[in-house]
């Protein structure tokens, strides 16, 4: 029986590894990716999916670009990202038949949630506020609005995703595309040399121990989540500085997220849980008496910069995709784009997200 050999042996089945194994097997390369556990039930299982590109960069910058009221080359990144996103929602959804229920701006289908983005402003968001004013002098969609009785601004850009389904949906195309994958089967990169010419790298937070070297910094940040089932709809994500409610076309609202920096360890906590009810009730008060369903915690893989790692590394024939923090949903359909243009057609990663760079910022800490 002749051994099965692969061109390129992906290491992490959650969206990020899904997305570049299918980019890579529509480029004609023979794929196959390696999952530890069962595919797309860490991080991008745990997430909430929202499309928060203007959103994560005036609240969460990385550190080194809190004062810098400006489009990094970080913020471009992810509004292109989510630029793609009904094309890509679109194409997955005739590859796989399974609709990821993004509820943005152009999007392929639409139920009844409005698109867009609700930022609910309070007393402590002066840097915030001025992020958002220098998103619109740079032609950006921020519109004032108020949301009961309270100063808001809509981004009706933004948007989100149902990141189970996504999960879904990529793993689909990437069987149809003809990509091997392997659930329950933890390998190396020292063992997937073996397995194909080139190894991508996309464990997630847990890429710094499968290869160390080439994954330095990545770390464990943990958010805790809930699931609500309310009597009455929201119908579009609310976001504030300490909490954010984003509905699902079932009537399900999750509300997160906690950050916190303790490792692997992914067990929930009733202060978590408080913490998350008490901030959803001050949008809105009826949160308190929500019927919870699920309480889980996800572990988001985390660089020194809060920058992804994208591409080569020192190792030959060793590139990686990591790193991607607070926004490895949204930025999906670019990365999955850039390391497949590398790997297949020699293209260069921004100097910003090479996996090479000079790490010189810091994250900022976790409580």
């Amino acid at each position: 029986m002749k051994k099965s050999r692969s061109d390129i042996v992906v290491i992490g089945g959650g969206v990020i590894g899904l997305a570049c194994a299918w980019r890579l097997a529509q480029g004609g390369a023979q794929v196959q990716l390696f999952e530890r556990n069962t595919i797309g039930r860490e991080a991008s299982h745990a997430a909430a999916g929202m499309l928060a590109a203007q959103c994560e960069a005036a609240v969460h910058p990385p550190s080194h670009e809190e004062t810098l009221p400006t489009r990094s080359a970080f913020f471009e990144l992810c509004l292109q990202s989510r630029s793609l996103y009904p094309a890509f929602a679109g194409e997955l959804l005739e590859s796989s038949g399974i609709d990821i229920e993004l509820s943005m701006q152009g999007a392929p289908t639409s139920d009844w949630r409005q698109p867009g983005i609700l930022y609910i402003s309070n007393l402590r968001d002066e840097d915030t506020l001025r992020h958002f004013a220098a998103q619109r002098q740079q032609g950006l969609r921020v519109e004032d609005t108020e949301f009961a009785g309270r100063r808001a601004l809509l981004l009706p850009d933004e948007g989100q995703v149902d990141n189970r389904k996504l999960v879904a949906a990529l793993r689909l195309a990437c069987e149809r595309a003809g990509v091997l994958l392997h659930e329950n089967a933890p390998i190396s990169v020292d063992e997937a040399k073996h397995h194909g010419h080139k190894v991508l790298l996309c464990g997630g937070a847990w890429s710094a121990l499968l290869a160390p070297d080439d994954a330095r910094g990545i770390r464990p940040i943990a958010g805790e989540v809930l699931s609500a089932r309310p009597d009455e709809k929201v119908d579009r994500v609310l976001y504030s500085r300490d909490v954010y409610l984003v509905p699902r076309r079932d009537g399900r609202v999750l509300i997160g997220a906690t950050m916190v920096e303790r490792g692997y360890d992914k067990t929930t906590s009733t202060q978590a849980r408080e913490f998350l009810l008490e901030a959803a009730s001050s949008l809105v008060p009826a949160a308190r008496d929500w019927n919870i369903e699920e309480h889980w915690t996800g572990l988001r893989p985390a660089s020194v910069d809060g920058l992804p790692m994208l591409g080569k590394t020192a190792l030959q024939d060793v590139l990686v995709a990591t790193g991607h923090f607070r926004n490895g949903i949204l930025l999906t359909p670019i990365t999955a784009q850039l390391i497949a243009d590398a790997i297949l057609n020699d293209g260069e990663i921004p100097p910003d997200f090479s996996a090479s760079r000079q790490t010189t910022g810091v994250l900022t800490p976790c409580a």
